[in-house]
């Protein structure tokens, strides 16, 4: 297994613990608090992307991608 491939599996098995695919596009993952408060996650290859609209929810995801990854 490719190096990009053995990542993917890596994080998207931590993903699906704490978000949704998404499911029209296979490396997209929401989350949604209170039914406002949302996190979108993309992933690329080796890059990831985030955006919603809660600051404290920025935070914490952060601070979880840094304990479990060298971010």
């Amino acid at each position: 297994m490719q190096a990009p491939q053995v990542w993917y599996n890596n994080i998207e098995s931590y993903f699906a613990q704490m978000f949704e695919r998404c499911f029209c596009e296979r490396t997209s993952f929401t989350k949604t608090e209170q039914g406002r408060r949302f996190l979108v996650v993309s992933l690329y290859v080796n890059n990831l992307t985030f955006t919603g609209n809660d600051e404290p929810m920025f935070e914490r995801f952060k601070d979880s991608m840094k304990q479990k990854f060298d971010v």
